[in-house]
């Protein structure tokens, strides 16, 4: 499965896509993806998941 196309199918995830792809928290971005297993049965899914700018604080 291809990540992009994962997270080009998901509409809440279209803003994030065009700020490119980031390493580490700090700036707004795609992370890279990863395979965890999230549920307990000992095959891993796949994550993609996007940082949000921080609003500035007030």
């Amino acid at each position: 499965m291809d990540p992009a196309q994962v997270a080009r199918a998901d509409p809440r995830m279209r803003p994030h896509l065009g700020k490119g792809s980031i390493q580490e928290p700090g700036r707004a971005g795609t992370r890279p993806p990863v395979h965890r297993d999230l549920t307990g049965d000992g095959k891993p899914e796949l994550i993609v998941a996007a940082d949000r700018r921080r609003a500035a604080r007030r």
